[in-house]
């Protein structure tokens, strides 16, 4: 802005000169032109400092934890990108797989319907009503399992009374066009009318455009469901009652933190800090300023501070818990004096890029103690994380900058999440699907993709600061092995399954309904990249 107005008042030339920074060193100059000594010519202490004292400054408006940026930017504000608007296409009819030749005509099919629609594809909307009825399959199998329910005649002609009476409670968490809703209880109400009797669904969306659309596709379930326009971590309800917590892409859009490790090997947490250029009042720069429409610039930048957030920390004990590791140190700002302390940090910092590591989670867990008992084994472990500290200093000496290695997007939204809904909802099972590898995604580890899709045109940022916050999708990788973790430390040692799409829909699915001509069948071969979160065993 203020370049722009240097310009129009004839000060400057036209040329490539980058702002902020050239703006700066623009108006220095400028100012310091006014007190250079007029008798001499030549600018004087006095008057450099006098120019400094009057040049713009960068102001910090907010600083915000990088989690909070996510949620204002995706459904917190009133112009978020969820709140107002429905990104996902409400097909009017399933698509004719059967008829298809093939791969290419089922692509083909695809781009002819999303075209010229704002928003993205998902499974459950693409394989209507076959992805939906597939859960409800599953849905039904684990209440039979677990004696909730019942279609054997006993000598009296009723079934167990558990069985008969028991409320069944379904809440889906950010359930779209309520696709998935209408297929389970269409499926249920067709064959299996007597829990169709018991259940109650529960739907709680925080976007407006999404709960019109629930509403209608669900009207004809009358008031069995309920629709709630809402955060899931504003929903208040709890119950006693069995049943399911039902999340399909959800967990991509939940807020996460990001992590990094400096230098020396010490884990920090990022903010988002939001500055504007202050421009001086001096009537010089003033007037140069005058001619441009926007007077004051913001930009957006991230800022690491040692670990201080309450979750983050509860999360990296939680963690470190599950693999034996000590916590002590997380959240001490001594820490980060010591140059020393950065064995049990950069442990740490391994386990949460691999959690799947399951001979060093026995390990740490003493599990497996032949594995403790080997000294070499002890120290290949220290001599490599120590190589780890080395290489890192060394990056940063050589680089300045940060290794794609050294961050780490941290799924405390979805740790909070699953803590929130277990303890209002004890009895309830979780069924979540997500993508676990997203292409095109910042660097880092379970770094996000920010994208825009309006029509057959989708539009791809480098990071979630380079567009309006609100105006864009940003959604992560979900990785089930820490998911897992999660579940597993929040409910006392119970273990939940993750398991390929494609493994639980060949269970469940009729998918010889979305079998093409040639054989081809996207229910099973297409979104290779996603996995079903089953805290019931699917078997």
């Amino acid at each position: 802005g203020i370049i722009y107005g240097m310009i129009r008042a004839g000060q400057i030339a036209l040329g490539s000169i980058p702002a902020p920074r050239a703006a700066r060193i623009e108006c220095e100059r400028l100012l310091r032109r006014k007190y250079t000594s007029t008798a001499s010519g030549k600018t004087t202490p006095a008057g450099v400092r006098a120019a400094k004292a009057a040049a713009p400054k960068w102001e910090t408006v907010r600083s915000t934890l990088l989690r909070d940026f996510i949620a204002e930017s995706l459904y917190a504000r009133t112009e978020s990108y969820f709140t107002e608007s429905a990104p996902v296409h409400d097909l009017e009819a399933p698509l004719p797989f059967r008829s298809m030749w093939g791969f290419w005509a089922y692509r083909n099919h695809l781009y002819q319907v999303f075209k010229d629609v704002d928003g993205f594809m998902t499974p459950v909307e693409i394989f209507k009503p076959y992805y939906a009825h597939a859960i409800a399959r599953y849905i039904v199998a684990v209440l039979k399992r677990k004696g909730l329910y019942s279609e054997t005649v006993v000598s009296d002609g009723e079934i167990p009374q558990e069985a008969a009476t028991t409320p069944i409670s379904l809440l889906e968490v950010g359930a779209g066009n309520g696709t998935c809703a209408a297929g389970i209880l269409n499926f249920i109400q067709e064959n299996h009318p007597k829990l169709y009797d018991r259940i109650r669904y529960t739907i709680v969306d925080v976007s407006k455009a999404f709960v019109q659309r629930q509403k209608r596709n669900l009207a004809s379930h009358g008031d069995k469901v309920k629709i709630l326009n809402q955060s899931i971590y504003d929903y208040s309800e709890s119950d006693q009652y069995p049943g399911f917590v039902i999340g399909l892409e959800i967990l991509d859009n939940l807020p996460h933190d990001k992590l990094i490790v400096d230098t020396i090997g010490h884990i920090r947490e990022t903010f988002v800090e939001e500055k504007r250029l202050v421009l001086p009042s001096d009537a010089a720069t003033t007037a140069a300023a005058s001619n441009t429409n926007q007077q004051q610039q913001h930009v957006l930048s991230e800022k690491n501070l040692p670990l201080h957030d309450a979750v983050i920390i509860e999360y990296l004990k939680l963690y470190s818990k599950h693999f034996g590791l000590t916590s002590d140190w997380i959240g001490d700002a001594s820490v980060y004096d010591d140059k020393n302390k950065t064995l049990p940090p950069l442990t740490l910092w391994h386990y949460l890029r691999h959690p799947n590591t399951e001979n060093l989670r026995k390990a740490a867990l003493k599990e497996n103690p032949s594995l403790l008992g080997s000294a070499n084994n002890f120290i290949q472990t220290y001599l490599t994380l120590k190589a780890l500290k080395t290489a890192l200093s060394a990056f940063g000496a050589a680089t300045g900058g940060v290794s794609p290695h050294r961050i780490l997007h941290l799924p405390t939204g979805s740790f909070s999440f699953l803590k929130r809904l277990m303890a209002q909802h004890p009895k309830k099972d979780f069924i979540l699907s997500d993508f676990d590898y997203i292409p095109g995604a910042m660097p880092g580890i379970n770094a996000p993709l920010v994208q825009r899709s309006e029509g057959n045109v989708t539009t791809a940022y480098k990071s979630y600061l380079d567009t309006e916050p609100g105006h864009c999708d940003i959604f992560y990788p979900t990785n089930f092995d820490s998911l897992r973790i999660m579940y597993y430390e929040l409910s006392g040692g119970k273990i939940a399954d993750a398991v390929r799409s494609k493994t639980f829909l060949k269970e469940f699915a009729d998918y010889k309904q979305t079998r093409t001509r040639t054989g081809y069948n996207p229910i099973l071969q297409d979104f290779i990249n996603t996995k079903f979160f089953l805290s019931a065993p699917y078997k």
